[in-house]
């Protein structure tokens, strides 16, 4: 009889045993991953940026986080498109705040991103003349205020993933550009 309670809390001792270990590694890739325990991730700044010889379709949005007020701000130029019934003809925004649930959007397409680590450039040839370079930048950074430490990662973006944040940034753009403060 004692023999069996002895088995039993062994084997009960071996199941916490594996669950706590399980939980530790959850915790410790969630870390690694730069997101909390459910491999959320926790961005501090992101871009989406094109530039090129056509001001058309260049464009530049950008989030980052203010340390200081904790506020997340928003960044923007790009083509005022047709259907945007106002009188510019450029959409620009600087440092206007914007909220979480405006953010909501945008956070859930990068949730559902393979993020990772930039890959090294490849080494340029020098005989290769480029007279139009387009360039293309996504970056989502994950920067950590105690070590002062920030960590860049990115990932391909699909023409539709590409489209659709656009799309939000403009619906973003919408909410946040009666804030914004009035320039001469």
């Amino acid at each position: 009889m004692r023999k069996q309670k002895s088995n039993k809390l062994r084997i009960i001792h071996l199941l916490l045993l594996a669950a706590l270990l399980l939980l530790t590694a959850k915790l410790i890739y969630a870390q690694v991953r730069g997101g909390d325990s459910m491999g959320r991730i926790e961005w501090t700044s992101m871009q989406l940026y094109r530039n090129g010889s056509n001001y058309d379709y260049s464009y530049n949005y950008a989030l980052r986080l203010d340390a200081k007020s904790g506020q997340m701000l928003y960044d923007c130029s790009f083509k005022a498109p047709a259907n945007l019934n106002d009188e510019i003809w450029r959409c620009e925004l600087e440092s206007v705040p914007v909220t979480r649930e405006e953010l909501a959007p945008l956070d859930a397409l990068i949730q559902g991103l393979p993020l990772a680590p930039p890959k090294e450039p490849e080494p340029v040839d020098d005989d290769l003349l480029v007279c139009d370079e387009t360039m293309e930048i996504f970056d989502v950074c994950i920067a950590n205020y105690k070590d002062r430490s920030v960590k860049k990662l990115t990932a391909p973006l699909s023409g539709e993933q590409r489209a659709e944040m656009q799309k939000q940034f403009l619906q973003l753009y919408l909410k946040a550009k009666d804030r914004a403060p009035l320039r001469n």
